[in-house]
């Protein structure tokens, strides 16, 4: 049964300086360079601004994008979109929940973290293989443990045990953290620990424009059993320049 790929990537939001837009040495080109040499069928993006998503939009014309903004659940602020290739992946419904005690109430958060943050989920069916699949993609507090902590248990709530799905985002969370350990324990596997099971936790996926390799590892592909992993790798291209302070993290999955 052909396998099929998957990419999360932080753009890194549009803020002017970022060089996004830029007329020399648009960041945009570099993002989109990236995410075409890796062909995901699916793809998650975090921070990104509705100009961003209009870009990546326009470079992926079989995708199909779901998911609002986490500032007033339609267009304003920062977004964590799917991006589903239809030549493989039927889209059945989607949504998009606020990690907070109120999901359904945008821009609404965990205590004590200042800015809302959300989840971005699709139902979809897989052509080729003939299952459904559920697909998640959030983007989880940088400064407050307890909102990390309570975001993982509110995924974990939310998404059904006996559901095939894969799981990704930038959790800003290390892999041996509260919140990380908490997901795996419910029985979700790391893509890339399954093939870098020494080195994948010092592996830097947050390299704040300095392209270091060691450090942070805060971003994730992860798996229900129902699914394997057959490759997953950290991508440290640099076309011209730094396409985002984050690395994207790839992975070839198959069923299981």
């Amino acid at each position: 049964m052909a396998p099929f790929t998957a990419t999360t990537f932080n753009l890194r939001y549009d803020r002017g300086q970022d060089g996004w837009f830029d007329a020399a040495h648009p960041r945009r080109d570099r993002a989109l360079a990236v995410i075409h040499a890796a062909a995901p069928h699916l793809l998650g993006v975090q921070e990104a601004l509705a100009p961003q998503l209009a870009d990546l939009e326009a470079a992926l014309p079989h995708h199909r994008r779901v998911g609002v903004g986490r500032g007033d659940g339609v267009a304003r602020g920062e977004h964590c979109a799917l991006f589903i290739d239809e030549r493989r992946f039927f889209l059945c419904e989607s949504g998009t929940f606020w990690l907070s005690v109120t999901p359904d109430e945008p821009g609404t958060t965990w205590p004590p973290a200042r800015l809302p943050r959300i989840c971005t989920w699709a139902r979809v069916h897989d052509a080729v293989a003939d299952r459904p699949l559920l697909l998640l993609n959030s983007h989880w507090d940088h400064e407050a443990p307890a909102a990390r902590l309570a975001s993982a248990r509110q995924l974990h709530a939310w998404r059904p045990a006996d559901a095939a799905a894969v799981i990704m985002g930038d959790f800003n969370a290390a892999p041996w953290s509260a919140p990380v350990r908490l997901l795996r324990a419910g029985g979700l596997r790391d893509a890339l620990a399954a093939h870098r099971p020494l080195l994948h936790p010092a592996l830097a996926t947050f390299h704040a424009w300095t392209g270091r390799r060691l450090g942070p590892r805060i971003d994730y592909l992860l798996h229900t059993p129902h699914l394997r992993a057959l490759a997953a790798r950290v991508d440290r291209s640099r076309p011209g320049g730094w396409p985002s302070d984050h690395y994207p993290l790839h992975a070839t999955l198959a069923w299981a």
